[in-house]
Formats: C-alpha cells, structure tokens, sequence
C-alpha cells in the first residue's frame, strides 16, 4: 500500500528537502505551503500522515492540529519544530500529534522516523477499530435486553419486548404470519428474523413489494412467465413461488395487490400449485408466507377491496409492531445505535449522544419511523466535527417539535388566573395597537378607565409593536 503523506512548510527549500528524502520510497507525497492550504489538501485527500512546520503564517501547525481533533482519525501529524522547541513539540503532542522532528534533521534520521510512525499508525488504526466493533457489538447486545435473542432488532420497551415474545413463539411454528404497522417500523427486518429462526432457515427468503409492480409485473413477479407470454418475455423465467420452494416468501404491502392477483395467491396459498404466466404447466411449490401492510384490510374487505377468504388466510397470525410514537422511550437507544453504526461505516472515533438531546428527539412525531431515525442519524454522524451530536446538528422540524411540546405542557398547566392574564394582555394589546396607543380611545373600547389601561400596560411591559404607529 502507498501511503499517503503531506508535507506541509513555507519554506520551499524545506518542502524540497524531504521531497527528496521521500521520492524514492515508494509513498505518495503531496505538498502545501501553509497551514490553510494544508486543510483543504487534507479534505481532499485523507493523507495518512501529515509532515507539518510548527511555525507558518495565516494558519499556523497548532491551530492545524487543533481543526483535525477528531475529524479525520486515520490522519495523524509529525510535527517539525525548531531545536531546542522541546517544550512546543510536547504540547503538540498533547493536543493530537503522533511524533516531532527538530530541526535540523539528517536524512537517514527523517526517512527512519517517517517509517516508525508510518508503522506504529497501523497498530494505532487496527485498535481503534477493534475498539469500535467492541463498542457496536456492546450496544446491540444491549439493545437487544440480553434476553438470548439472536435477532437485530432494538428496543426496550414494553411494546417492543411483547414483539420480541410473539416473534419467539410464532417463528417455530409453520403459519402464515401478517405483519402489520406503519411503513418504516421494520416490517422486512422481522420477517427475516421469523424465517432465520425458523425451520426453514437453511433455504431462501425472498421479498416482493406489491407496491411497487403493475398488475402484470406483480403476476411475472410471483407466478414466472414463459417466453413470448408478454412484450419484453424473451425468454422463460421462474418466479418468486417457485425459487421460494421450501423456504419463505415476504409479500411487502399486500394491500396493494390488484384483485385477479389476489385470487391467484389464494389458491397458491389452498393447493400449492401455480402456472406461469402464458404456461400450462401446474407447478408445486411448499413455501411459509409472511405478509405485511399499513393499511385497514378488515376495512377494504367490507369495501370488497380485499379478498375475505385470501385475508383470513393469510392473518393467521397478525404481529403488530409499534411505530415510533408510540415507544417512544426507544429513540435515544436507537439513534445511538444508528451513531455507532455509522460511526463504523465512516471509520470515525465513536460518538455520543448526550443526554440532553433526549427530549428532542423524543418529541418529534418522526412519519418515516426507524426508516427516518436512521437517516437523521446517518446525517448527524456526517455533520459532526467532535465526539458528542450537537443540538445544532439536528433537522429544524425536531428542535420545533420540542419547542411545541413545551408550549403544550405550559398550556396544560396553565392556571385559571395565568389564563386570564394571558387573555387580558392579549386584548389589551390588540386594542392599543388598533387605535395607535391612544389610552384614550383604547379605554372607551374596552370600556374601562384609562387609569386602568395603563396599570394593564406597566403590569405586563406592553410596548408597540414595529409595525405600531
């Protein structure tokens, strides 16, 4: 591997110095004459190794350490010093640089140098990210209660931990399973879980999102087709039934399929047996359904929307999984799980989220579910320059979702004379604004004194607005 190194010096003798001493080792060196070019290169770049002078204008060596703390953790800094700026490389060192050289150097000495530390960054890379696989597999163990479950799916509250149950005993057992809920809440990811931990876990699983396809994309989809059965069939293909055979097939958004192709599931589900699309030939096929919606079948089937028949076929057995809102004790250990997944992702140091962010997240509504949890999360690790997500960081809809709920609970908690108050200053300002501050005929409006109106104005501080005349 050709390292990536950056030497960094205003002086140009200086730079074509080591230049020199490096060119014949085999790393790729890029150069910069001042700290803030030095910054862009290494956005740029991503160096391994950054040769940086202490001493420079605009930006200097100090303050290009101070920017990297944390931004670029596979990036690490040989300071260059003066002789005798012992003291100077020591606090270097302190604030995040791996080595220094005083000059003057030799060049056996410099080579040498660059070639420890080049060594001693691989050991520094391979524990830091061990430390964070240590980390990640730590907060799944975590999320995951500690209860033996084999399963990624996180959460701790009570509703999670009855999905958890339900998913222990229904998996095992070989019948048709409806997930339902709203989109994003992690339909997929549990219907995976059922077949890993089924008896059918050595074969396939394979997803079809109804949604997605037209009526006769949807049938190619499941049922295959042979050649010539449709514009664009070129030749034979099996479908979703027959390469499911003996494992497990996921019909995502089943309340989106068409009527006709309702009928052919139902009896696929009745007799095991299908055609292909434009075929004759009767295939068999032994699969486990797992279906999942959003919508209100029990609705569509009294709007003949839904099959009955097809509906109590498949609602065997119906596991509900909570949207967000309603657990919502859950975010802050899912968004920390989605930090550190990230965190892995990205190879960057881990990061917290501290304890104050709570209550903002755990206001918003979050529509999208663990679906948008994710994305913000993923957002968050991207913008943030240190180890800790600033509040800042977050979308403005969550930081205004909090502010409401604030407002809420004072409104709640409002009392009768705090009520009134509110109620009086409001009309009282209105009022004044109205009639340009006249007192006068603010008093004759309201039908109170003057003397009162401004005993009203001192009590609450009213002032003209801007816009007052």
């Amino acid at each position: 591997m050709a390292y990536k190194i950056l030497i960094v010096d205003d002086e140009p003798f200086t730079i074509e110095l080591m230049v020199t001493i490096l060119e014949d080792d085999g790393y790729d060196l890029y150069t910069a004459a001042d700290g803030a070019i030095a910054l862009e290169q290494i956005e740029k770049i991503e160096p391994r190794l950054v040769i940086l002078d202490y001493m420079m204008p605009r930006v200097s060596g100090r303050e290009v350490v101070e920017r990297l703390q944390g931004r670029y953790p596979e990036t690490f800094v040989i300071m260059v010093t003066g002789r005798g700026s012992e003291e100077v490389a020591v606090e270097t060192l302190k604030l995040g640089a791996i080595d220094y050289i005083a000059k003057p150097f030799g060049a056996e000495q410099f080579r040498q140098t660059i070639q420890e530390v080049l060594q001693r960054t691989e050991a520094l890379i391979a524990k830091q990210r061990e430390q964070q696989r240590l980390v990640h597999e730590n907060l799944i163990l975590q999320a995951q209660l500690a209860k033996g479950r084999d399963f990624e799916i996180i959460g701790a509250s009570k509703k999670m931990t009855a999905v958890f149950d339900t998913i222990d005993r229904v998996a095992p057992e070989d019948v048709n399973v409806m997930l339902r809920g709203e989109s994003g809440t992690g339909k997929e990811l549990v219907a995976r879980t059922i077949h890993n931990r089924s008896s059918r876990q050595g074969q396939a699983m394979l997803t079809v999102n109804c949604a997605a396809l037209t009526e006769t994309l949807i049938e190619a989809e499941l049922f295959g087709h042979e050649r010539g059965a449709f514009t664009g069939a070129i030749q034979q293909r099996p479908g979703k039934f027959e390469l499911a055979d003996g494992g497990t097939l996921f019909l995502d958004e089943i309340g989106d399929m068409s009527p006709p192709t309702q009928a052919k599931v139902l009896r696929v589900i009745q007799e095991h047996t299908f055609q292909r699309v434009g075929g004759t030939q009767t295939l068999h096929c032994d699969i486990r359904l797992i279906t999942a919606t959003h919508r209100n079948l029990e609705k569509m089937v009294q709007e003949g929307k839904f099959r009955q028949d097809l509906f109590y076929r498949i609602h065997v057995h119906p596991i509900y999984l909570p949207s967000l809102r309603e657990r919502p004790e859950d975010i802050p250990l899912l968004f920390q799980y989605f930090i550190d997944k990230f965190c892995c992702d990205f190879s960057r140091p881990p990061i917290q989220c501290p304890p104050e962010i709570a209550p903002y997240l755990m206001a918003y509504r979050w529509p999208g579910n663990v679906r948008e949890l994710r994305n913000i999360a993923e957002r968050a690790v991207m913008l943030s320059d240190g180890n800790r997500i600033q509040l800042s960081i977050l979308p403005k809809a969550i930081l205004q979702a909090a502010e409401e709920e604030k407002t809420g609970q004072e409104e709640k908690n409002l009392t009768l004379k705090a009520a009134i108050n509110r109620t009086k200053r409001h009309v009282v300002l209105q009022a004044l604004e109205r009639h340009g501050w006249n007192r006068t005929r603010t008093a004759k409006t309201l039908d109170i004194s003057v003397r009162h109106v401004q005993n009203i104005i001192k009590e609450f501080s009213l002032k003209p607005s801007p816009q007052g005349s």
